[in-house]
């Protein structure tokens, strides 16, 4: 498989093993997956980066000491950081697998009229998320000393 690196605050998230996790879902609305680490540390104070996932479809996070993938072709896709995985073979099972979605319709039609995407964040002595969802936002944000 193959990936393409995201540019996120801090160039990665090596500075960060306990990354704050927030799913955060409104009435009729997909899930939002909102990851904030450390970025940066100076005397001056330190920096978090953001990453806000949009219209989340599926989510998992894997601990660090479990070495498994589900799916061979995409084992070595990793980075302390955010990659985006192309060709993802999770993004295929899902659709293959799926049920009917609301009002009859399928998720793979209901999928169409988003943009599917397969994120995957690495956190080193934490472990890694595998995030399907239609976008992602990075920010970066200024914090206390």
């Amino acid at each position: 498989m193959s990936h393409t690196l995201i540019p996120i605050p801090g160039g990665g998230t090596i500075l960060d093993d306990r990354p704050i996790v927030e799913v955060v879902s409104k009435r009729y609305e997909l899930v939002q997956l909102v990851i904030k680490y450390h970025s940066c540390y100076s005397d001056e104070g330190s920096r978090m980066g953001e990453l806000t996932f949009k219209d989340v479809f599926q989510y998992r996070w894997t601990y660090d000491e479990i070495d498994y993938n589900d799916f061979e072709s995409d084992a070595d896709d990793f980075e302390f950081g955010l990659i985006e995985i192309t060709n993802s073979p999770y993004i295929a099972d899902i659709l293959s697998k799926s049920q009917k979605y609301r009002a009859g319709r399928g998720l793979a039609e209901q999928m169409r009229f988003y943009n599917v995407r397969h994120f995957r964040l690495g956190f080193d002595e934490y472990g890694c998320f595998d995030i399907i969802a239609d976008d992602v936002s990075v920010r970066e944000i200024e914090t206390s000393s």
